[in-house]
């Protein structure tokens, strides 16, 4: 369990680095959100906490995070999604299945039938293509979230792109199509499920 609880702690870690705060470690991504994988472990190895940090480490949480977060590229690492900073990550638009799924806070209902979905501080808007994953995401934000479902073919059909947050890991395989990414969702293309 230890183990499993050392992973997950290093994943989130990463995600802030590679997603919001890369001055943490002083690191400088590129455009496209690269940092260079041995000055990120020389990096982290410099701090107290990931001291015992190695590459193998950082490997199992590029292969193994539940929802694809980073891909290594030619020497190179980044978070695939979910980004505050200005990346030009560039991810291919797809056709998305009838019906994707948000969860967010009860609270955040009013503006979001008001308005639609919109990145609040991210590049993307992010749809689960499940109730359940859709479930998890929400309980960030409240214990008993709401979950939206997204009438997909409609939103596309009125010009609403989605993208596919997939990418690379660092045994080549492709990322999880479990995450789906869109600019924003007008609320006549939501219907609140609980």
């Amino acid at each position: 369990m230890r183990r499993k609880e050392y992973t997950l702690q290093l994943s989130k870690f990463l995600s802030l680095v590679l997603r919001h705060k890369p001055s943490v470690l002083e690191l400088e991504p590129d455009n496209q959100g690269f940092v260079p994988f041995e000055e990120l472990l020389s990096a982290l190895q410099k701090q107290p906490r990931w001291r015992e940090v190695t590459e193998s480490d950082i490997l199992e949480v590029i292969d193994n995070s539940d929802k694809r977060r980073f891909e290594l590229v030619e020497g190179k690492v980044r978070a695939l999604y979910g980004h505050s900073l200005a990346v030009e990550v560039e991810y291919p638009e797809v056709e998305p299945p009838a019906d994707l799924y948000h969860g967010t806070a009860w609270g955040s209902i009013p503006q979001i039938l008001e308005e639609g979905l919109k990145p609040e501080g991210r590049r993307y808007v992010h749809l689960s293509v499940n109730v359940e994953d859709a479930v998890e995401v929400g309980k960030r934000r409240d214990p008993n979230p709401a979950i939206l479902r997204v009438k997909t073919e409609e939103a596309r059909n009125s010009g609403i792109r989605f993208f596919s947050a997939g990418g690379g890991s660092a045994s080549g395989r492709k990322a999880s199509d479990g995450i789906f990414l869109t600019e924003e969702i007008p609320p006549e293309f939501l219907e609140i499920l609980s």
